[in-house]
């Protein structure tokens, strides 16, 4: 069975987190909820977070269908005229404009904190992202395994070198294609 994600439920525990008894919760969460529903059948807006719900009315054609059924008991065909209303109301969500929906930056793994660590350690300043870049591209140029980047800045290290250039330490790190 898939889980649910959210829901009132979610709500009234959100609520009884907040040092609310269990009924007074769900009765707080009841009471908003119907002033939402009271607003909306009212035509009213109804501003939540991350935007705007409001009662929609929408146009349709009042139609009626012959259906053929069979009946279960006594296993006859027979006909029933159904009625599909017309018009109907809905309820339309509007985002808000100023809403940001990008998703946060993934974190760094623990090898790409490490080359940034050694990198900064080889040039004496803090390596940032413009730096990290050069550097891997300047793996790039040979053909490379996984981790090349973090291989040669090792290498790099472990030889006692300091660099006081990105262009002279991505030049040295090119140089060592065969790590």
């Amino acid at each position: 069975m898939k889980r649910k994600k959210g829901g009132k439920s979610r709500i009234v525990k959100d609520v009884m987190a907040k040092g609310f008894t269990a009924r007074k919760a769900e009765k707080a969460v009841d009471a908003v909820f119907s002033l939402m529903k009271v607003a909306l059948q009212a035509g009213e807006p109804v501003d939540v977070p991350g935007g705007t719900l409001q009662a929609k009315s929408r146009k349709g054609k009042l139609r009626w269908v012959v259906q053929r059924f069979r009946n279960v008991n006594d296993k006859k065909i027979a006909l029933k005229v159904v009625r599909y209303p017309g018009a109907h109301r809905v309820v339309k969500f509007t985002p808000d404009l100023n809403l940001d929906l990008t998703p946060p930056p993934l974190p760094e793994s623990p090898e790409e904190l490490e080359a940034r660590m050694i990198a900064s350690e080889l040039l004496g300043k803090p390596a940032n992202k413009a730096i990290m870049v050069r550097l891997q591209q300047a793996v790039e140029v040979h053909p490379f395994k996984e981790g090349a980047l973090l291989r040669r800045l090792r290498e790099c290290k472990s030889r006692g070198r300091t660099f006081d250039n990105v262009e002279w330490l991505a030049n040295q790190i090119s140089a060592f294609y065969w790590l």
